[in-house]
C-alpha cells in the first residue's frame, strides 16, 4: 500500500493544472506524502528540468512555434500536421490543437512542480542539515523556472507588452499560478492574469531567486539555473517590456561577471558551433543556461536538422541568408548555401548519429545584444561606449580575422537590430522581437493581429470557468 500511495501522490504532484472531473475520492492522497526526504525534493527539482527538456517546451515546440509565425524560414507545408502545426502556421488555431494543448499542459506541470518545491521550503516540511543546506538553492531554481514558464506562455497566448499604449497592459495574459495542486478535489479555477501582472510576478520571483542564489554563492551552473541565469531572464523580460535602462543593467551584470565567454575554452572548437554542440553536463562557455541532454535527443533535429531527411524548415528565408555580409562566418557555419539559387539550408541544429546535443536557452551573445540595443533605444541610457563594445564583441567573433571594429554611432541602432536577427535566428527570438518592435510578422500580418494568439486549450476551458478565451 505504501508503494501505491506514493504512486498516487506523485500523480497528483506532477499532474497538470487541469480540472479532473470524475475522480474516486479514495485516490485523493495528500501530495506531501510524496516528499518525505531531501532526495525526494531533489528528484522533484530534476523533474522540472526534465519537463523543460520535453519536445512540447524548449526541446522543440517553443522554437518551432516562433519560426512558424515569423519570416526567417521557408516552411515545408507537407511536413506540417493537420490539427496541429498546420493550423499554427495558418494562424487558425482552435481549442483542439494537440501540440498546443501539450505545450500548455506540460508548462503548467513544470510550474506545479516548482510550486510544490516552494511550498515545502516555505512551510519547512522537511528538517535536518541537508535540507537547511539545499533549501535556498532549490527554492531559487523553482522560482526561476516558474517565472520562465509563465513568461514563455504569455508570449504565445497573449498580446505583447505595451501593445496598445505605453503602460496600458490590462490585456489578458495567462493564469499566474502561485499555489501547488495538492489534491484531486482542489478548486483550480483561476482567471488569466493581465500581461502586466505576469511580467510583474515573474520579476518578483526572479528578484527573490537572485537573493537566494547570492546567499548560497550559486552564481553559475553547467546544467541548472543559478544566479547569472536569473539575471539573464530578468534582462530578457525587462527588454521585452521596453524597460531598457534596467534591461541593460541586468545584461551588464552577466557580462561583467566574466563567468562566460563568446569563445570556447578549447581553441580547437569552433566558437559559433559550440553552444549548439555541447553535450551532457559540459556547458559551453557561451551558455548561461542550457538544458542538458544525455540520453534523449531534443526535437530540434526533426524541425531543423539537414541530417534529417525532411525537416519542417529546410531553408531559411532568402533575404536572411543573403543579408549576411561577406566574411561573416555565421553564413557558412549555420547554413549550407546553394550557389545557384542562394537558398540557405539551416544547419545550426545539425547533429551526427546518436550524439545528443544540449539546448541553449540563454547565451552570452543575447546579453550583449540586449545591452547594445537597450542603450541605444529611446528611453535607454544612451551609453554608446557599452553599445559599441557589445556590438563589436558579437561582430569580432563572427568575422574572426576579417573583423573591422565599428567606431561610429551613425545608424548604430538599426545595425544592432539586424545583428540580433543574424545572431539569434531559429532560437525562439525573431517572432517575439518583431512584436516587441510593433513590426509585421510573416506575410505582413500585423504584430497585434488576433489570429496570432493561440487558443486556450479545451481542458483548461472545460475545467476552469474563470478563464477567458482568446478571440
Amino acid at each position: 500500500m505504501k508503494k501505491l500511495s506514493l504512486i498516487l501522490s506523485l500523480a497528483i504532484l506532477f499532474g497538470s493544472c487541469e480540472k479532473l472531473l470524475v475522480i474516486d475520492p479514495v485516490t485523493d492522497i495528500p501530495a506531501d506524502q510524496a516528499i518525505n526526504t531531501v532526495q525526494d525534493l531533489e528528484n522533484l527539482a530534476n523533474s522540472m528540468y526534465n519537463g523543460l527538456q520535453g519536445g512540447s517546451l524548449y526541446g522543440g515546440n517553443f522554437q518551432l512555434y516562433a519560426d512558424l509565425m515569423a519570416e526567417d524560414t521557408r516552411v515545408d507545408e507537407s511536413r506540417l500536421s493537420p490539427f496541429g502545426t498546420l493550423e499554427i502556421y495558418q494562424r487558425a488555431t482552435t481549442i483542439q490543437i494537440g501540440s498546443l494543448r501539450s505545450t500548455w499542459k506540460e508548462a503548467y506541470k513544470v510550474i506545479n512542480r516548482a510550486n510544490n518545491i516552494i511550498r515545502v521550503v516555505d512551510e519547512n516540511l522537511l528538517s535536518g542539515d541537508d535540507f537547511e543546506h539545499r533549501k535556498g538553492v532549490l527554492k531559487a531554481e523553482a522560482l526561476f523556472i516558474r517565472a520562465l514558464c509563465h513568461f514563455e506562455l504569455c508570449r504565445f497566448w497573449a498580446q505583447p507588452y505595451d501593445v496598445d499604449n505605453q503602460g496600458g497592459n490590462g490585456q489578458a495574459g495567462v493564469p499566474y499560478r502561485l499555489e501547488p495542486t495538492l489534491s484531486f478535489t482542489q478548486d483550480l479555477a483561476i482567471a488569466r492574469s493581465t500581461v502586466e501582472d505576469v511580467y510583474t510576478n515573474a520579476l518578483i520571483d526572479l528578484n527573490e531567486a537572485e537573493t537566494l542564489f547570492a546567499a548560497a554563492g550559486a552564481r553559475r551552473s553547467t546544467h541548472r539555473a543559478a544566479g547569472m541565469a536569473t539575471n539573464a531572464l530578468k534582462a530578457r523580460i525587462l527588454f521585452s517590456k521596453g524597460d531598457y535602462t534596467n534591461a541593460s543593467a541586468a545584461a551588464t551584470e552577466v557580462i561583467a561577471s566574466n563567468l562566460y565567454s563568446l569563445y570556447p575554452s578549447n581553441s580547437d572548437d569552433v566558437a559559433l558551433l559550440v553552444p549548439f554542440q555541447s553535450t551532457g553536463y559540459g556547458a559551453a562557455t557561451a551558455s548561461i543556461f542550457q538544458l542538458a541532454f544525455t540520453t534523449y535527443d531534443n526535437g530540434l533535429n526533426e524541425s531543423y536538422s539537414q541530417l534529417n531527411n525532411l525537416p519542417v524548415f529546410q531553408y531559411s528565408a532568402a533575404d536572411l541568408v543573403t543579408s549576411y555580409a561577406p566574411g561573416d562566418q555565421r553564413k557558412t557555419k549555420w547554413y549550407l548555401q546553394n550557389p545557384i539559387n542562394l537558398n540557405g539550408r539551416i544547419t545550426k541544429y545539425d547533429r551526427p548519429g546518436d550524439v545528443f546535443y544540449n539546448v541553449p536557452v540563454f547565451r552570452l551573445a543575447e546579453m550583449h545584444l540586449i545591452r547594445a540595443e537597450a542603450n541605444m533605444s529611446p528611453g535607454g541610457s544612451g551609453n554608446t561606449t557599452e553599445a559599441l563594445e557589445s556590438y563589436n564583441a558579437i561582430r569580432e567573433r563572427a568575422f574572426e580575422t576579417n573583423f573591422i571594429p565599428e567606431t561610429g554611432t551613425n545608424q548604430l541602432l538599426e545595425k544592432i537590430r539586424l545583428e540580433r536577427r543574424w545572431e539569434l535566428c531559429f532560437e525562439n527570438d525573431r517572432y517575439h522581437n518583431l512584436r516587441r518592435l510593433k513590426l509585421p510578422v510573416r506575410d505582413g500580418v500585423s504584430y497585434n493581429d488576433a489570429s496570432l494568439l493561440f487558443k486556450i486549450p479545451q481542458e483548461e476551458i472545460a475545467g476552469n470557468p474563470s478563464i477567458e478565451q482568446n478571440p
